[in-house]
């Protein structure tokens, strides 16, 4: 199954803004969950700065 990068950017971005808006403990436990898993981190970071397409 192939990920289309607009739309899992599109929810990425609802997702950090209703973060932000919320509870600002519970944003920096997952950025720092996601620094401290690399394998995570390195997906994230093709899926938002590269704009790959990921199969699951």
């Amino acid at each position: 199954m192939k990920v289309n990068y607009y739309g899992v950017k599109r929810i990425l971005i609802k997702v950090v803004k209703e973060l932000l808006q919320e509870n600002n403990t519970l944003f920096n436990e997952m950025v720092k969950n996601v620094e401290n898993n690399h394998e995570f981190k390195d997906y994230i970071f093709d899926l938002i700065i590269n704009s790959n397409y990921l199969s699951f």
